[in-house]
């Protein structure tokens, strides 16, 4: 948002920190300063669907030892269920679970659940997920189209069907539960990056 010329303290406007602060590693904010501090950067950029491009921003790395978890998995689908095992450490707000196969026996589906209440940020944080989560996974195995389909608990927001065309799979709104499916051989495709030695290790840290 610096990059497209916001001005940084507006961010921080009724958070009550400053932005010193918010830079050190250890600052801990409560979840109604993040609310806030996300529907500021929502009124500021002026971008109804920003989760979407926040989410293209999270790589590998920004999971720090799960990521190295992750990467040196064996397959997909073990790299999926060691970041829904440990998806907290990075994440508490939200929690993951893989259904290895859905009632369509060529689906596989995760499962987004909220920690916490989201309410007016539910689109954006539900779409920061689902974005970082197929940007990741796209760069990862290179690709492109494993998923098929989302669903998602958040009313379909304004402007949705030009957000839409940016999307490379079709997205339901005001669902029972947020959830990605997924080709299900996808899940057995080796990692490029596998380590069985990093895997272990990196696993015995998260644990």
């Amino acid at each position: 948002m610096e990059e497209d010329g916001i001005d940084q303290k507006r961010l921080f406007e009724g958070l009550e920190i400053t932005p010193d602060q918010f830079a050190k590693d250890d600052y801990r904010i409560n979840f109604e300063q993040h609310k806030k501090f996300i529907k500021n950067a929502i009124y500021m950029t002026k971008d109804p669907h920003l989760g979407w491009r926040f989410g293209k921003q999270i790589n590998i790395t920004a999971l720090g030892t799960l990521g190295y978890a992750v990467m040196a998995s064996d397959n997909v689908g073990s790299a999926i269920r060691t970041l829904s095992r440990f998806f907290k450490l990075r994440a508490p707000s939200y929690g993951l679970e893989l259904t290895e196969q859905s009632a369509r026996s060529n689906e596989s589906i995760l499962l987004v659940n909220e920690e916490f209440d989201f309410d007016e940020i539910r689109y954006f944080k539900l779409s920061v997920v689902v974005s970082a989560f197929d940007h990741i996974f796209k760069f990862l195995t290179q690709e492109k189209n494993y998923i098929r389909g989302v669903e998602m608990t958040c009313n379909e927001p304004a402007g949705w069907h030009q957000q839409a065309t940016l999307i490379d799979y079709p997205v339901r709104f005001a669902t029972s539960a947020t959830q990605l499916f997924m080709d299900a051989e996808f899940l057995k495709r080796p990692m490029p990056t596998a380590d069985p030695d990093t895997a272990k290790s990196t696993k015995h840290i998260c644990q």
